[in-house]
């Protein structure tokens, strides 16, 4: 046995992986990609199976919701800090996380004439870019989308011949959902969530609107001051053309500057648009992104996940 065990180490360290070939490394991300990539030919109706787009800080999801009407598909905007700060007075009332619970922001509902009768979706994971087509009893429209990779700015684009799509903000008031769920008498039983399920929450002001500069925004302060939210967001173009919506958000605590972030995001944006870098800049950040780690497996379904 020890024979054979320096044998090994004689065979490492010298000639038995001196005739070992070079691995040309060579791979066409594009192509590899696209194999991978997410289409949608059934209209998403939940968050689980919408397509979505997000820079590990700020994102969407489109999809339509079972309480929506027929002609109406909605951009859910989300951001990954946004949660509740309530403060807990003692050791108790820090297991109730629904006072730290992440919060529903609000979404732009996007409404045809017609009613979607389909859609015809791909998101591009080499561009990381949402687009396609919107089918409807009147017509269609195209849509693209991204979340940039760099800048906290969302970008969708609408366009159509026979359509007419509006585009409005809708703001969601910020319940932790489980609280919600808890309180109709759904959830788990017994322990922390019967607790959680006493307590009564007090209620945040509605959030408000207002305008300035060609832009709009949603202020949304959160209980007692800890805290606040505010979207931003521009839209250009024609709704029975081509319009653009550029959106931004931003939570902070416990700062009260979210409105002055925002609107500088928007500029930023704006900026980099006219200067036609905007999605360019986008691209390339995923395109050196993705040369940082790969990883091919002779399964599809495996490589694809």
């Amino acid at each position: 046995m020890r024979t054979l065990f320096f044998y090994l180490l004689i065979c490492l360290s010298t000639s038995c992986f001196a005739q070992e070939k070079e691995v040309d490394f060579k791979v066409d991300y594009e192509s590899f990609l696209s194999k991978h990539d997410m289409l949608w030919d059934i209209v998403p109706d939940k968050w689980q199976t919408a397509p979505y787009s997000g820079n590990g800080n700020v994102g969407f999801l489109l999809y339509q919701g079972p309480e929506e009407a027929e002609n109406v598909i909605s951009l859910h905007i989300g951001r990954h800090d946004y949660y509740d700060h309530r403060e807990a007075k003692t050791k108790a009332e820090e297991m109730l996380w629904i006072k730290r619970s992440r919060l529903p922001l609000g979404h732009f509902k996007l409404t045809s004439n017609g009613k979607i009768t389909g859609v015809d979706m791909r998101l591009d994971l080499w561009n990381a870019e949402l687009t396609g087509t919107i089918k409807t009893s009147k017509g269609s429209y195209k849509i693209k989308g991204f979340t940039h990779s760099t800048k906290d700015v969302i970008f969708f684009e609408t366009d159509t011949n026979d359509e007419n799509i509006e585009i409005t903000w809708h703001a969601e008031d910020p319940i932790p959902p489980v609280y919600e769920v808890l309180k109709s008498g759904g959830g788990p039983k017994g322990g922390t969530w019967d607790k959680m399920r006493a307590v009564n929450l007090e209620m945040v002001p509605k959030a408000t609107l207002s305008e300035k500069n060609g832009y709009n925004f949603c202020y949304q302060p959160l209980f007692d001051h800890r805290g606040e939210t505010t979207t931003a967001w521009k839209i250009t173009g024609n709704s029975s053309g081509n319009q653009q919506l550029i959106t931004s958000v931003h939570h902070s605590y416990p700062e009260h500057n979210s409105l002055d972030i925002v609107t500088k995001n928007l500029q930023e944006g704006e900026k980099s648009i006219e200067e036609n870098n905007f999605l360019s800049s986008h691209k390339k950040w995923w395109h050196e992104y993705y040369p940082l780690s790969f990883l091919s497996i002779n399964d599809a379904e495996k490589e694809s996940f």
